[in-house]
């Protein structure tokens, strides 16, 4: 069955972390990448000492929607005097970091093949495109990620980072800052990503329409239902349906 939307679809979200690049990131990719960071981090802090304050920080933006307060403004309050540096002085040597190091992480990284053809068939179709991956790291680090997925070259309107985001996922409050920051309804875009509960249901709190990418599904809960459901090749397939004024929807 079909249904028509008084509001026309405008805007398309993709996650990038298990949705347009497969990393594994909660039991893969994130140990590797500690480990990278407290191996260059030696000379600052030892690796108890770097973690902790690691983790305490990255708490603080897990909890953060203070509107005053951008991620990396959060992060940098509870991380600094925990090493007792000047977060000017701390942010260019991590800056290094992932200048020289990080890049090193791509082994441990897979591109989607159907990637690049889901956000070129959005461009094609005029919706304005953002890459909403959670806003845990800098924008440094995100863009080698994009550029492992094969997608680091497109015109995104919008790139999520911790630099520019004031809440993450899984607030609602991150899903509507975007919708503000494209200056789109929330009614009027999609969400595309592998995780139900960060992806799927705050989008659909937030009044987005929203699609599943299952091929690395995260988080599953069949109490939460997307609109759409498949593999980014089936993305591809239906994004055409909700081109033109009241674009429809498959009901679920």
């Amino acid at each position: 069955m079909v249904r028509q939307r008084s509001t026309s679809l405008k805007a398309v979200l993709f996650d990038l972390d298990d949705t347009l690049l497969y990393s594994d990131m909660e039991r893969g990719f994130i140990h590797h990448y500690f480990a990278m960071l407290t191996d260059y981090a030696l000379p600052l802090a030892l690796p108890e000492k770097l973690m902790a304050a690691l983790m305490t920080a990255t708490e603080a933006i897990h909890r953060n929607q203070d509107r005053h307060m951008t991620n990396e403004q959060v992060f940098a309050a509870v991380f600094a005097p925990q090493l007792g540096k000047p977060w000017d002085e701390l942010k260019r040597f991590f800056a290094r970091f992932y200048q020289d190091c990080f890049p090193q992480l791509r082994v441990h990284t897979k591109q989607h093949p159907d990637a690049r053809r889901a956000v070129q068939v959005c461009l094609d179709a005029g919706y304005r495109v953002a890459i909403a991956t959670n806003p845990l790291f800098p924008m440094q680090a995100i863009q080698h990620r994009l550029a492992w997925a094969g997608i680091g070259d497109m015109p995104f309107d919008l790139v999520t980072a911790y630099e520019n985001m004031h809440s993450c996922k899984p607030f609602l409050a991150y899903y509507a800052e975007i919708a503000a920051m494209l200056h789109i309804a929330p009614a009027a875009c999609l969400m595309v990503g592998n995780d139900v509960r960060r992806d799927i249901a705050p989008a659909q709190a937030a009044g987005m329409r929203t699609f599943l990418a299952d091929e690395w599904l995260t988080n599953d809960d069949p109490q939460i239902v997307p609109d759409h459901r498949g593999t980014l090749s089936d993305f591809i397939a239906i994004i055409s349906i909700f081109r033109g004024e009241n674009a429809p929807e498959t009901e679920a």
